[in-house]
């Protein structure tokens, strides 16, 4: 399978090098790497263009200011692997991710593979405790249902490129300037996607003071607003996946027995 890795950047300069030579040092190499630069000010163009241009297997697009949905939609035209893996221009993958995942797809047949992730820098929480691998199922009803996160952070997902592609583009960028992971993973989980966890840590998430989501508080407007933006995109998928709502419910207890090993807490909201 031919892979593509794509690196959205924006005003990272201290981290997009670090994040490209991620990809570069990988033991399965990527055949593709995309980096995509959203309209950066602060000097990530001519770094990125010093150091990778004259690397074959770097392509850097730059384009006008819009978002990391905007830059997601711009970039998924040229995406020439079978598989597309995201990565935030201030995270770094470890040399290993891409032969583990490559190794999940073929394994598993599955459509959406996370990865685990460690924390790092100074403002890191405590590392999370490592977990098994396991087979998530399908997660149509208890997205749309109950609003369930099957996923992770944007540089812990990979997908078939299929499935991004009816994902992407979403059309409501302007609403997912930042944590545009949200469409990447309830758009994969609404459209049916069979996922996977990798539990073990492939992934270096950088927590530092421009993380522009990380560790923030949302207030009462916000929290409400968002909860609408979640509402439109659900509607969205839904839609273009040609569901009939109100018959989903009977199926249930058919999403439910796909999952691997389910938890007491997943038990408790299928029942519910």
């Amino acid at each position: 399978m031919l892979t593509t890795c794509l690196i959205n950047n924006y005003n990272y300069r201290p981290y997009v090098a670090e994040a490209v030579e991620s990809a570069l040092g990988q033991t399965q190499p990527f055949d593709q790497i995309l980096v995509i630069d959203d309209g950066s000010t602060d000097g990530s163009r001519q770094l990125l263009a010093e150091q990778f241009d004259s690397v074959a297997r770097v392509q850097i697009i730059r384009k006008q200011n819009g978002g990391q949905l905007s830059a997601f939609n711009h970039a998924i035209p040229h995406v020439t692997g079978d598989l597309v893996f995201f990565l935030d221009a201030d995270d770094r993958y470890r040399s290993t991710y891409l032969e583990r995942a490559l190794a999940c797809y073929a394994r598993t047949a599955a459509d959406f593979v996370v990865a685990g992730f460690e924390n790092f820098g100074p403002r890191a929480p405590k590392p999370q405790q490592a977990v098994p691998d396991r087979d998530l199922g399908i997660s149509v009803l208890t997205s749309v249902f109950a609003g369930t996160w099957v996923g992770g952070p944007t540089s812990t997902l990979s997908m078939r490129t299929e499935l991004a592609k009816n994902i992407l583009p979403y059309p409501h960028e302007a609403e997912w300037r930042i944590r545009a992971d949200n469409v990447l993973v309830y758009g994969a989980s609404v459209l049916g996607a069979r996922k996977y966890r990798l539990g073990a840590a492939l992934v270096d998430r950088r927590v530092h003071g421009a993380n522009l989501y990380f560790g923030q508080n949302i207030d009462r407007l916000s929290s409400m607003r968002n909860a609408l933006m979640l509402n439109r995109l659900f509607a969205w998928y839904t839609a273009k996946a040609g569901y009939n709502v109100a018959d989903l419910p009977r199926l249930l207890p058919r999403e439910f027995r796909t999952l691997e090993r389910p938890t007491l807490k997943e038990y408790r909201r299928y029942l519910r």
